[in-house]
Parts: C-alpha cells; structure tokens; sequence
C-alpha cells in the first residue's frame, strides 16, 4: 500500500475514528491502488473492522458504506 496512513486505517492501527477529510484520503487511496471492486471490498471490511475496533460495531451501514464508495469512485473515473 502507497498510503501509511490508509494502511494502519486498514488494519485498524490508528486507534481513534477519522475525519470526514481523512474518510475521503482513504478511499480515494484504496481505490487508486486497487480499482473499484477491490477498493470498495477493502473500504467496506476496513469500515466495519474500524467500527468494530472502537466499540461501535453497531453503527456501521455497509449499504451507506457501499453509496459513499460509488460517490468517490465515479469521482475518480471524471
């Protein structure tokens, strides 16, 4: 992974939530690195590994997950 920051996100490592601006660096990182498909598999496991991590496995939406990814994604192909 190009991105530190994305990969400690990714394994759960940076030990607090993430901004709205850090939430766009990440996916926007995964999807660059790894395209659409696996991007959004990676953003979608990392979401809920993350929420998970921090106690609030409850609030994770994998279909408003899901949405977000497609928003950025789309972004990325303009």
């Amino acid at each position: 992974m190009s991105d530190p920051f994305a990969e400690a996100w990714e394994n759960a490592m940076l030990g607090r939530s993430i901004t709205h601006r850090e939430h766009l660096r990440i996916s926007w990182a995964l999807l660059r690195e790894y395209g659409r498909a696996e991007g959004e598999r990676r953003i979608v496991a990392g979401t809920e590994r993350n929420c998970d991590a921090a106690g609030a496995g409850d609030r994770f939406d994998e279909e408003l997950t899901r949405r977000w990814v497609v928003v950025i994604a789309d972004a990325l192909e303009k």
